[in-house]
């Protein structure tokens, strides 16, 4: 099977730490699971990020193009203290 390809948000932009874990762990699951669900993804980054979110883009925000994943360090977008 062909590995799916994936468009990466990662947020925040600016953490360049988060974005490797992010890609390492993308790079690992490719490994046992080529779908790469989001909640793998969001499952291994959780040990060192324990707050990080990992969403899938909505359909009705997508008319084509490749699958789009949302990684958030916080949680969210928007970090509400």
């Amino acid at each position: 099977m062909a590995a799916a390809y994936v468009v990466l948000r990662v947020f925040p932009r600016e953490d360049d730490a988060f974005r490797s874990a992010v890609d390492a762990a993308i790079a690992w699951l490719r490994t046992t699971d080529q779908r790469l669900p989001a909640d793998a993804i969001e499952a291994a980054l959780r040990p060192v990020f324990p707050t990080a979110h990992v969403v899938e883009q909505s359909p009705l925000g997508r008319l084509a193009g490749p699958r789009v994943l949302y990684a958030y360090r916080d949680g969210s977008l928007m970090r509400i203290d």
